[in-house]
């Protein structure tokens, strides 16, 4: 069996993790409102995807006042202790998943900068046999690449995001998709296989 998870929402505490995130903009004198405004600004320079470096360019350059290079330091010492935001049922799951021998890759979306912070200070690394750091619309790509090299083996994928759980049905019609809703908010998939709320719903 191969397993390949996202990241963010599935194995790590991402609405945890943000709120602790925003907090380090509050403490370095900077309103909710500049933080969601220049957060967005961010992620359209972006087509969707959070770059860090681009969201603290954004505020140095239109909050003169605000000691970027300061603010950058404490949100990295944030992530360096991203182990406490990881999921006890995620961690169970790869722990049990490995001594199985089934195979297991991380693909996940974000900024490759500040996502292999996470995930390296996550403590999980070990846990696969390789990670992949893309954006959400080159999910599908990097799953077509990966499968070149794992063969024809049974797959299942778990993803939190509806839009990436029914791109990835539409081009892999044969991978198994199972959203990981672990809220009742998490919009649903329409095609996905399975919807769990937890890794222990895993058998």
């Amino acid at each position: 069996m191969i397993y390949i998870l996202d990241f963010d929402g599935v194995v790590f505490d991402d609405q945890r993790f943000k709120k602790d995130f925003r907090r380090v903009f509050t403490d370095h004198g900077i309103t909710h409102e500049v933080y969601e405004n220049t957060y967005h600004d961010a992620k359209e320079a972006r087509k969707g995807t959070y770059e860090l470096d681009g969201h603290l360019k954004i505020i140095a350059a239109e909050y003169l006042t605000i000691d970027h290079k300061a603010l950058r330091k404490d949100i990295m010492a944030l992530a360096a202790h991203s182990r406490r935001y990881i999921f006890a049922d995620a961690k169970t799951f790869l722990a049990d998943a490995q001594k199985k021998r089934h195979m297991l890759f991380l693909v996940s979306a974000g900024d490759s900068v500040f996502q292999k912070e996470k995930i390296n200070a996550s403590g999980i690394s070990s846990f696969f046999d390789d990670i992949a750091i893309t954006n959400v619309s080159q999910k599908s790509f990097v799953i077509d690449e990966m499968k070149k090299n794992i063969g024809a083996r049974e797959i299942v994928f778990i993803d939190d995001n509806k839009e990436v759980l029914d791109d990835i049905k539409k081009h892999h019609p044969s991978i198994k998709t199972v959203q990981m809703a672990r809220t009742n908010r998490t919009p649903r998939s329409a095609s996905a296989d399975a919807y769990i709320k937890s890794f222990s719903e895993i058998n």
